[in-house]
């Protein structure tokens, strides 16, 4: 169900070295705030957003509501998946003092449907309606004993998915350009990191 103006933040899904930025007084702050990703990436932009999924179904002349199987069979494992990919990257992503190169990967959770896709819009004032749209940016928030996250997953229509790749180039060419921008500060970061891990070996 989408809400028009609110803001749900879901987590960056970004793995890599560096993904702490350390200044020369030694402080150091997440990739998120030091590169603002929040300033280009959609995830952070969207105005409309959706936090609940479900199909509409035609009975008895009246529609009803019903929960989907994709979210259970396609949300949650998209998820867990994720998660854990980003996490078994970034415990392999060891630096290596002679190679002072960043490397990351961000991704790019992606649902893409072929039937109809309505959005019950919930405008700031005026009456709620539902209209089609090509777009739905749906933010989950999952939690076990080993997992948590909240993720924004893209949901589109097939006919959009030009344009949605188009989208996802841009970004990536902005992100290249703030890694680029900041290089002095990102190799720093980098021997930083390996410095530490070297310690930390050395104390185990």
């Amino acid at each position: 169900m989408p809400y028009s103006g609110i803001t749900l933040n879901s987590d960056t899904p970004i793995a890599g070295c560096p993904l702490e930025i350390y200044s020369e007084s030694g402080e150091r702050e997440a990739i998120d705030w030091y590169y603002k990703l929040r300033d280009f990436l959609h995830i952070a932009k969207m105005n409309i957003i959706s936090s609940q999924f479900c199909c509409l179904l035609w009975k008895s002349n009246k529609w009803e509501i019903q929960p989907e199987a994709i979210f259970r069979n396609t949300f949650i494992p998209l998820m867990k998946a994720m998660s854990r990919e980003i996490d078994n990257f970034n415990k392999k992503s060891v630096p290596d003092m002679s190679e002072k190169s960043p490397y990351y990967t961000i991704y790019y959770p992606l649902l893409v449907l072929r039937g109809p896709m309505f959005e019950y819009h919930m405008p700031s004032s005026g009456t709620p309606h539902l209209r089609e749209v090509k777009h739905v940016l749906f933010i989950r928030h999952y939690e076990s004993k080993s997992i948590k996250c909240r993720y924004a997953i893209d949901v589109i229509h097939e006919s959009y998915l030009e344009d949605y790749l188009s989208i996802i180039n841009k970004e990536l060419s902005r992100f290249v350009g703030k890694v680029k921008y900041h290089k002095k500060a990102v190799v720093r970061s980098i021997k930083r990191i390996a410095e530490l891990e070297e310690e930390r070996v050395e104390v185990h």
